[in-house]
């Protein structure tokens, strides 16, 4: 897992240095709506909510290991996608031919991190 890590809900985009700060910002009711993506756009799921729709299954950690890295999958084309419309870059733009990992410190730079 290459940090930082970035969590999609919907169209909004948040950056999280460390899966601890990502840990206190989630809410287990939401866990489902969620995706987080590392920066290489590997996308990672909690523990017990890898099927979609997924069930409250109690208090859900992210730290220390509780991102299942065995049912993760690279998704680096739905990751630049959610990055493009962070950034407000039209998919045809000359942004758009950008690296994923000039798109990460671009999103980094105009999102910081959430805390």
């Amino acid at each position: 897992m290459k940090q930082p890590l970035f969590l999609v809900e919907g169209r909004d985009v948040s950056v999280f240095q460390t899966p601890d700060d990502l840990d206190r910002f989630v809410e287990s009711p939401d866990l489902a709506e969620y995706r987080v993506f590392d920066s290489e756009g590997n996308e990672y799921f909690f523990k017990g909510v890898a099927e979609r729709p997924a069930q409250k299954v109690g208090v859900i950690k992210v730290a220390r290991g509780q991102l299942n890295r065995e049912t993760s999958h690279v998704a680096t084309d739905e990751f630049r996608g959610y990055l493009l419309g962070a950034l407000s870059i039209d998919d045809a733009g000359e942004g758009a031919q950008a690296s994923l990992s000039v798109l990460v410190a671009l999103a980094v730079k105009k999102l910081g991190f959430d805390l």
